[in-house]
Parts: C-alpha cells; sequence; structure tokens
C-alpha cells in the first residue's frame, strides 16, 4: 500500500515538473511571438513611408497637365 502511495506521489510530482516546463517555454514562445509581431509592425510602418515617398516622387507636376 505505501509503494502504491509513494508511486502516486512521484508521479505526480513528475507530472506537476512537466506541466510547469511546458508552461515556462509557452511564455518564452508568447514573448518571441510579440517581439516578432512587434518587429514586422515596424517594418511595416517603415516601408509604407518609403512607398509614400516613391508615389510623392513619382506624382504627375502641374507642368505635365495638358
Amino acid at each position: 500500500m505505501i509503494t502504491q502511495i509513494a508511486v502516486g506521489v512521484v508521479l505526480f510530482v513528475l507530472a506537476v515538473l512537466y506541466v510547469s516546463w511546458t508552461a515556462g517555454r509557452l511564455d518564452r514562445l508568447h514573448a518571441r511571438v510579440d517581439a516578432a509581431w512587434a518587429a514586422l509592425d515596424a517594418a511595416l510602418v517603415r516601408r509604407a513611408a518609403a512607398a509614400r515617398a516613391v508615389a510623392a516622387g513619382l506624382a504627375p507636376g502641374p507642368e505635365s497637365v495638358a
């Protein structure tokens, strides 16, 4: 009887350790995803600014209107 309880406690402790380890990994992954989204957003803002600058440079001026 005591052996079964000891085995149960050991299995429970192992399960808790595994769940804790998995939660830590998920938390780190979540931080990486947030950082990636922030970097992507910054890159898209820079690209949009560059596209506006190029579009402004390509816009026909008043002298080209016939």
